[in-house]
């Protein structure tokens, strides 16, 4: 994919202390181009398709570590992570090499071919809350409204949907990513829910 402006992604409130799993090593690959490796923008959301292979060793796969592929909105009720590069700080020149750099690493991506962290969006009881990036929405979104997932991205939406078992999130707060002292691009916290059946 092309890089996207003004992603990112970052967990806020969640389980992960007590959850071992919720963050997982991935490399992203592109589905409708043969499945090879590309860049993956911050919080880009993903799907995990099969376990990677365990490089030097033949029929061994690492034992939690993903392929992951695009996610879209008839994935919603399965599992869904996103790209969470908060302590990724690797860029790629374009002569290809790949650098590590300090400051300003708001956004960045995962580069092709490189493993990443991918967290894994849950939505049932303790609600995971996440900072997403403006670029990380096909369209502007709107605080107390909500938002589904559509081409890895999330989709604005005026209500909330009702199958059981799908992933959404509503939109609580807007304000403005800073990169130091500088603001840097705007972004929005959302809260993901799972639709449960209520029984009646």
């Amino acid at each position: 994919m092309a890089a996207i402006a003004n992603t990112a992604a970052e967990l806020r409130v969640s389980n992960h202390v007590w959850e071992k799993n919720k963050n997982v090593t991935g490399l992203y690959q592109d589905a409708a181009n043969g499945d090879a490796p590309d860049i993956c923008a911050a919080g880009y959301l993903v799907k995990p398709v099969g376990l990677m292979g365990n490089e030097g060793y033949a029929n061994i796969k690492n034992e939690n570590a993903w392929i992951m592929n695009m996610a879209d909105d008839t994935d919603a009720t399965g599992e869904v992570y996103f790209c969470n590069t908060f302590d990724v700080q690797e860029i790629v020149a374009p002569d290809g090499n790949i650098y590590k750099v300090g400051p300003n690493t708001l956004g960045l991506p995962i580069p092709a071919g490189v493993r990443g962290t991918y967290t894994r969006i849950d939505g049932y009881q303790m609600h995971d809350h996440i900072r997403f990036g403006v670029g990380n929405f096909k369209s502007t979104p709107t605080v107390g409204k909500y938002a589904t997932i559509e081409d890895g991205l999330l989709k604005p939406a005026d209500s909330a949907p009702t199958t059981t078992g799908e992933l959404y999130f509503e939109i609580l707060a807007t304000g403005t990513f800073t990169t130091g002292a500088y603001a840097a691009f705007a972004y929005y916290d959302v809260r993901a829910i799972r639709v449960t059946t209520v029984a009646g």
